[in-house]
């Protein structure tokens, strides 16, 4: 049976030793003052990346919307309302019907699909083909939506389940696997979400 505690550990013992050590972070510049600091902290190339900036929300129409389209309080609306997360149209239909956020949300799975493709990952349908795997670890720096957006793109699941039912800490870890070997394809495997053990 899985064991959560003791997987976590192995997962720090791994980072201890330097097996988990991240060879790229993926981030967007927020223009931190001390984000010079941070890079020789890391001690790793950053690949800032447009998709990794937070995502914005809000009426394309000018149309009233539920506090204004916050996702995660319109997520939150729909559970109150019995209204299904997992809709696969969901970016068609009310409350996220004309809300900025879904052309984001689509801009981000693009995004991050091109991303992959430069690590050898090729998006085949739900589902991604290791054509040339580089077999790096990547720390990814993310503030919220735009994580959000990624787990439901490379999950398959709609974006509002991932607002309501996977709210991620801005501080937490999320560790994602892709096929290794070439040639493969494979569904990308979650092996931790938002875990914050290490605060």
């Amino acid at each position: 049976l899985y064991d959560q505690e003791k997987t976590w550990a192995d997962y720090m013992e791994m980072v201890a030793k330097g097996m988990l050590k991240p060879e790229v972070a993926l981030a967007w510049r927020f223009g931190m003052t001390d984000e010079k600091a941070v890079r020789e902290k890391l001690n790793l190339p950053i690949e800032e990346q447009d998709f990794m900036r937070e995502i914005n929300w809000g009426s394309v129409n000018d149309i009233p919307l539920y506090q204004n389209g916050h996702p995660w309080d319109t997520a939150d609306r729909m559970v109150a309302e019995n209204d299904s997360l997992l809709h696969p149209d969901w970016m068609n239909r009310k409350p996220f019907l004309g809300n900025k956020v879904v052309d984001c949300v689509s801009h981000i799975a693009t995004e991050v699909d091109r991303w992959l493709q430069t690590l050898g990952y090729t998006r085949e349908g739900l589902y991604y083909r290791a054509q040339n795997p580089c077999h790096k670890t990547v720390a990814a720096f993310g503030h919220g939506g735009a994580p959000a957006a990624i787990l439901c793109h490379m999950l398959n699941l709609p974006f509002p389940f991932t607002c309501a039912a996977m709210g991620l800490d801005y501080t937490g870890i999320t560790i994602v696997n892709l096929p290794e070997e070439k040639g493969a394809l494979g569904a990308a495997r979650f092996i931790t979400v938002k875990i914050v053990k290490h605060l």
